[in-house]
């Protein structure tokens, strides 16, 4: 079995039946701390084209604004208490620019090179207010240019043939690598006084995911879109969307109930190893992979 593959149907199965399983937990999670959440981006696709998950996607994503998501970051006591974790750039070794909240009982390595796991989960995405939309473009491109360095301050290699290739045909490239190791600090400091400053925006015409790699028009919304929420069906429960999803989407989408063709119908989320029946540390991950193991089901 190589990385990235989940090439047997009972394995894809019991994939999204955890991954329903801990969407369900997080809703009640939200609902038990009075918590305003709302789905994003394929999730509200799925919500409303197919009344669940899209069927060849493999993850939930959804929108807090600001005030909810520290909120929701300050309660990771509390998650601990129900079988989940939640987990942000607090957690040391954490790369990504998003929360998380996974279960504690499955175990994913994603990429190679960036050592860390966690369990199956649902990403959290902050929504922030947009006053001055040349401002918010620039403080965009700064919070993207210090999460990648982050990015990069966390990989590392592993000195197969493969890496040792990369580092004689890209030597700046490996070289930066290398550099930003000793800076992981000061892109943290730089990220965290950039939430800071988005936090602060209080009101304004326009949300912004201001971590979005999207194209910036595509990803500036109208805040009246995400006033109110909706419960709506997804698989067999319930889950909240924007009010405003029609617009929401196809400004972000287009036609968005028209499914893409078959050849595009795949999921992009690798994973380097997976479990499905037990959550592991890093360590123990390790010492499954050197062992051949990479898909427990």
């Amino acid at each position: 079995m190589q990385s990235g593959q989940m090439n047997t149907s009972d394995c894809s199965v019991c994939f999204k039946q955890i991954l329903l399983r801990t969407m369900k937990a997080f809703d009640a999670f939200c609902s038990q701390h009075q918590l305003v959440y709302m789905a994003a981006y394929g999730t509200v696709i799925g919500a409303v084209r197919h009344q669940g998950l899209i069927p060849w996607d493999d993850d939930i994503d959804v929108f807090m604004d600001w005030d909810n998501y520290q909120r929701f970051l300050s309660l990771k006591d509390e998650a601990e208490k129900t079988g989940y974790s939640i987990i942000d750039r607090k957690n040391t070794g954490y790369y990504l620019p998003i929360a998380k909240f996974a279960d504690q009982h499955t175990t994913i390595w994603e990429n190679k090179y960036l050592p860390f796991v966690f369990g199956v989960y649902i990403d959290i995405f902050p929504l922030g207010y947009v006053q001055n939309v040349s401002a918010s473009r620039k403080l965009r491109e700064l919070y993207l240019k210090h999460s990648l360095l982050l990015t990069r301050a966390y990989t590392r290699f592993s000195w197969t043939k493969q890496d040792i290739l990369f580092a004689i045909k890209h030597p700046m490239d490996f070289m930066d690598y290398l550099i930003q190791r000793k800076k992981r600090e000061v892109h943290q400091k730089e990220l965290d006084v950039l939430d800071g400053i988005i936090a602060d925006i209080r009101e304004g015409d326009y949300r912004l995911y201001y971590r979005s790699m999207d194209d910036f028009e595509q990803s500036l919304f109208k805040a009246q879109w995400f006033e109110k929420t909706l419960r709506v069906p997804f698989e067999d429960f319930e889950i909240s969307i924007p009010a405003g999803y029609h617009e929401y989407l196809t400004t972000a989408y287009g036609d968005y109930m028209t499914p893409p063709p078959v050849e595009k119908q795949i999921s992009n989320h690798p994973h380097y190893y997976l479990n499905l029946k037990e959550g592991l540390s890093l360590k123990e991950v390790k010492k499954r992979v050197e062992s051949g193991e990479k898909l427990v089901f």
